[in-house]
């Protein structure tokens, strides 16, 4: 019988509560990852202007009118202020130097009028640092070339066929040495492994 151990972490932004989920604590040392298992709620801009002004000590404030703008744009925008940001996203992956950060502004279901029956109800922010894709189809211990996402593959092109770009999908590291659109030649690792569709391709450090 195989027994498992799986790691989290509780901290907290703001006030709020976040549950961070780290996988195998055994592999920590290599394979640092972290990623938010639900979205977070931070609040309204000024509760974020408060939790960096206080936290961060950043100093910055944001008006609650703009002077000089007509009622109705000045109407908007107070509206617009008023919106709940939540957290969507965080991705803390040390073994690939990948990091996400993702922020949803969310102005309820009437949102901001707009013309013609429209309405502006939100916008979304994802902010990635890093190389990643993911495999587009799974791959066996055999195989000398994989397929990235559509568009993706362009990021791991070795700048000099002399010097491969290593990278690492699960807990295997490979070499590219070519990249044809989206379909990436590699040398395997020891010992290759399989990978299914969806599995994460980073660089590896």
């Amino acid at each position: 019988m195989a027994t498992s151990l799986a790691l989290s972490a509780l901290v907290s932004v703001n006030g709020q509560p976040i549950t961070l989920k780290a996988g195998d604590p055994t592999k920590l040392a290599k394979e640092f990852v972290f990623t938010l298992s639900d979205p977070v709620a931070f609040g309204s801009v000024k509760d974020f202007e408060k939790w960096l002004n206080e936290s961060l000590g950043i100093g910055i404030s944001i008006p609650e009118t703009i002077s000089g703008l007509p009622k109705r744009l000045n109407d908007a925008y107070g509206d617009f202020i008023k919106g709940q940001i939540v957290l969507t996203t965080l991705v803390i992956n040390v073994p690939l130097s990948l990091y996400k950060i993702g922020i949803s502004y969310d102005l309820g279901a009437a949102g901001i009028p707009l013309a013609g029956g429209l309405a502006f109800n939100g916008i979304g922010v994802l902010v990635t640092h890093g190389v990643a894709s993911k495999l587009a189809t799974a791959v066996d211990e055999k195989a000398e070339t994989l397929q990235v996402t559509a568009t993706e593959g362009k990021q791991f092109t070795p700048a000099d066929e002399k010097k491969p770009i290593k990278i690492k999908i699960d807990a295997e590291e490979m070499l590219v040495t070519k990249v044809l659109g989206d379909v990436l030649t590699v040398t395997r690792g020891t010992p290759p492994a399989k990978h299914p569709a969806g599995a994460l391709v980073g660089l590896s450090l």
